[in-house]
């Protein structure tokens, strides 16, 4: 499997398009900044993936479009009878432009990941301080097209981090989010701030008030199209999952 890499400004970044353009390897003057993906494993705990749909999507498998007809979407966690971070994480990518810095790709969608057609172009490039990650999404399907997108980050441990985080989304007793809102409560109030990487425990689904997460030393800054995040601890990983709307 082919991989390219870009690099400036003292970052590089290692990229595998057949991986759903998946960013593998991040570096910072050659130190990692998130869990690469050493095996080609291409699953999501480690580097950076695109999520389409976002997170869980539970409708008992179909979202009812504005058309008024329901249209089937891929269930891949049967015991919840949900679409799960969809497929175009695990599709492949085209280039159409590389140079030193910078990486351009492009996918387009017949219904094979999602049932509405749409063409994506994803550019990497390196800037001063860091990587800048740019998404278009183009509706194909020339009617109303549903979407819910999502980028999943695995930052390797750092001494603590912060977020911008406003409400937490109330959970089902599967885990899912049932569309209600709570106030967070006394320890993910420290997330606003600053909380330890150890002392923060498990995932939590969140609404946003602002645009700039802070882990270690890195700052990871959203567009103002990403409303709502993800937060999930796993071992010495931090998934910081920005998200185009809410989850379910």
């Amino acid at each position: 499997m082919n991989t390219y890499k870009i690099s400036g400004y003292g970052w590089s970044a290692e990229i595998a398009p057949e991986l759903g353009a998946k960013i593998i390897r991040l570096t910072d003057n050659e130190k990692d900044v998130i869990v690469p993906d050493k095996e080609m494993s291409n699953t999501l705990d480690s580097g950076i993936s695109i999520l389409f749909p976002a997170e869980v999507t539970k409708i008992d498998g179909y979202l009812l479009n504005k058309d008024g007809v329901e249209y089937s979407l891929p269930i891949n966690d049967e015991e919840k009878s949900c679409c799960v971070n969809g497929k175009l994480y695990k599709s492949r990518f085209e280039i159409i432009n590389l140079e030193e810095d910078k990486i351009e790709l492009y996918f387009e969608n017949h219904g094979e990941v999602y049932p509405f057609n749409f063409k994506l172009n994803v550019r990497y490039e390196m800037v001063e301080g860091g990587i800048k990650l740019h998404y278009v999404f183009r509706n194909a399907a020339k009617k109303y097209l549903p979407i819910l997108f999502g980028i999943n980050a695995c930052f390797k441990k750092q001494d603590a981090f912060s977020a911008p985080i406003k409400e937490r989304q109330c959970i089902s007793e599967d885990k899912v989010p049932n569309g209600l809102y709570e106030a967070l409560d006394i320890d993910e109030q420290k997330i606003m701030n600053g909380i330890s990487f150890d002392e923060y425990i498990g995932k939590g689904f969140y609404s946003l008030n602002g645009n700039t997460s802070v882990i270690g030393k890195y700052k990871y800054t959203v567009s103002d199209n990403f409303n709502h995040l993800v937060i999930e601890k796993n071992g010495d990983t931090l998934k910081i999952k920005p998200i185009s709307g809410a989850v379910n």
